[in-house]
């Protein structure tokens, strides 16, 4: 079935067919995992939420139009059952907008990765990355789905918009502010020289 297109499986999906929808989910199941884990940063819920978007894509696969591509279509409803996810647990997150404590970014230095030596002026490549990572799950789901999408899928703010279903001057400030609250959760490493 690889010769066959993304459109065409959609449309067997939409009558039953149970090998047009094992194919796709073959296709776009870890890129789907990966784009929900780089939201969540929670691999169990990942796969959980990759189970239902897939189930969606079932459900609704007769609703597909082929007005865009099945790519764009299926990562519109990534995007829609992540923020709405996140929206779902808003109240166990706490966003970098309304509150962040420096203390809890530095607080307690054991909790760096690679904190055990005497200084942490240096830190690896991997441990720069994990504290981006921490200032991204930070941002409010918005913000963070568009630098996601920008950053590490490397989507074009024109595709963004599509796929958030806002504007592409929307998704500009979206990544505006992402980038600046980012930068503000790292200044106290920054200024601490951990960073």
């Amino acid at each position: 079935m690889k010769a066959v297109k993304d459109n065409y499986l959609v449309q067997l999906i939409a009558e039953n067919d149970d090998t047009a929808f094992e194919e796709i989910v073959h296709r776009y199941h870890v890129k789907v995992i990966n784009l929900v884990y780089y939201f969540l940063h929670d691999r169990n819920e990942a796969e959980d939420i990759a189970q239902d978007v897939f189930l969606k894509v079932w459900r609704n696969a007769g609703k597909f139009k082929g007005k865009s591509s099945f790519a764009t279509w299926l990562y519109r409803i990534v995007v829609n059952t992540c923020l709405n996810h996140r929206r779902d647990k808003k109240n166990e997150a706490k966003y970098l907008e309304s509150n962040i404590d420096p203390a809890d970014i530095t607080g307690n230095p054991d909790c760096i990765p690679g904190s055990n030596r005497e200084t942490l002026s240096m830190l690896t490549k991997e441990e720069r990355e994990y504290w981006v990572h921490r200032a991204i799950q930070k941002l409010p789901p918005m913000q963070r789905m568009a630098i996601i999408l920008s950053r590490f899928e490397g989507y074009s703010y024109k595709e963004i918009a599509k796929l958030m279903n806002v504007s592409v001057s929307s998704v500009e400030s979206h990544l505006f502010r992402a980038k600046k609250n980012v930068a503000r959760f790292l200044l106290p490493l920054k200024k601490k020289g951990e960073i």
